[in-house]
């Protein structure tokens, strides 16, 4: 029994350094290298969508930020036009 048991610890040993084992990890580190690249490419897509999103969302708030400029200009305006008007 000794003997078996001592054999049984060995065949795993074994197992591991054989070609179809060497063959069986470069398949699954191919794998994984074709899923990183795969998720690589999905966040790449993802950032450019996010930075093309942004510039967009960039233009309009300037856009904005120059009508808000602009109404502000026209009330000072308005509002010392009123005074000078008032005072006169």
């Amino acid at each position: 029994e000794a003997a078996a048991s001592a054999v049984s610890v060995a065949e795993p040993q074994e197992e591991m350094e054989s070609p179809r084992h060497e063959r069986k990890e470069k398949e699954l580190y191919a794998a994984l290298l074709a899923e990183q690249k795969g998720h690589i490419q999905r966040l790449q897509a993802v950032a450019s969508w996010t930075q093309a999103r942004l510039v967009g969302m960039r233009s309009q708030l300037d856009q904005a930020f120059r009508r808000m400029d602009d109404w502000i200009k026209d009330r000072v305006k308005t509002e010392n036009d009123s005074i000078k008007g008032s005072v006169a």
